[in-house]
């Protein structure tokens, strides 16, 4: 197990955590930070951390946090907790996992750089059936925007090397 702080020089927080974690060497880690905010824990999940504590919390919280994650747990700290994430560590799974297939697809596309309407003419669905698919999408990934949509796929790699017609032309996504 490991305890990493988020601020260091030239390298980023979050890119380390995922590093760290595709070696397989390190497989549980604490972010210990003076971030309170939702997004910085959420991102820090998402990269693999399972745990987070601000750097403000008693020692007793950040032995809770340790003994919680070294025996398979997850600890987020209240601090900087809020219910979409919440949800999404309790679950277990990441956000994107919870997506219906055919949601999966229109957040793809989204994050290729397509616009609703461009997804509702490929799709052959309403513009404001895709619009009410984005908001789904956005509200299950407790995300807020289109452009946090994108920085997520970029975070966990989904963004194809290809554009989504094409692999679905090839046959090799949804």
């Amino acid at each position: 197990m490991l305890t990493l702080g988020l601020a260091m020089q030239g390298v980023s927080g979050t890119h380390l955590i995922r590093e760290i974690r595709q070696t397989g060497q390190m497989s549980r880690i604490v972010v210990v930070t003076r971030s309170s905010k939702a997004n910085v824990a959420r991102l820090c999940f998402a990269a693999g951390a399972s745990g987070f504590v601000v750097k403000t919390s008693s020692a007793h919280e950040l032995l809770a946090a340790v003994r919680k994650v070294a025996s398979g747990g997850i600890y987020v700290n209240l601090e900087a907790a809020d219910e979409p994430m919440l949800d999404a560590v309790a679950e277990g799974s990441l956000p994107h996992e919870r997506l219906t297939p055919t949601e999966v697809h229109i957040f793809l596309r989204i994050a290729c750089g397509q616009t609703v309407s461009e997804i509702a003419r490929t799709l052959g669905i309403s513009p404001k059936t895709a619009s009410t698919h984005r908001t789904n999408i956005i509200g299950k990934m407790g995300l807020h925007s289109d452009v946090d949509l994108v920085r997520y796929a970029v975070v966990y790699k989904l963004v194809p090397d290809d554009d989504p017609e094409q692999r679905a032309a090839a046959g090799r996504g949804s």
